[in-house]
């Protein structure tokens, strides 16, 4: 199962319960939060997935008496990646890993690959500028 369908068959306030609830910075403007996050859920819902050979893995560890999620790419030889700049298409492409369906609701691992992939930007062109920061250095300076 891809990620995109996850987004396709998973209600969004069944989504967003989980985000608010795991993340508090999302509670700290809560209606703000509610539409940018139900804009980038109807926007995965359109998008064209374009295939990958990274799949999507969720994790929790406890850290400091809190629970705590992680979400990477994982290649086929068990590598794990950082995919918070990746492009959405790319995101809806990706599957689940297999591990990751048996542990966790569509819900939640919907809720934590959204909070994930909006970690470093809450559109697709503030992360593109972030992405392009990186590889660029010293020439984007705005980003």
């Amino acid at each position: 199962m891809t990620f995109g369908e996850v987004i396709s068959t998973t209600e969004f306030e069944t989504i967003f319960d989980i985000l608010a609830g795991t993340y508090s910075n999302v509670n700290s403007d809560i209606d703000y939060a509610k539409v940018a996050y139900k804009r980038i859920y109807r926007k995965l819902k359109r998008k064209k997935p374009v295939p990958s050979d990274v799949k999507i893995i969720v994790s929790s560890h406890w850290e400091d008496s809190n629970l705590t999620f992680s979400v990477n790419g994982i290649d086929d030889d068990g590598e794990l990646w950082g995919i918070e700049l990746v492009p959405w298409n790319e995101w809806v492409g990706m599957d689940i890993e297999s591990e990751t369906l048996e542990k966790y609701e569509r819900a939640e691992i919907a809720a934590h690959c959204l909070w994930e992939m909006t970690f470093m930007g809450i559109s697709e062109m503030r992360i593109l500028l972030r992405r392009m920061k990186l590889i660029y250095r010293d020439w984007i300076p705005f980003a």
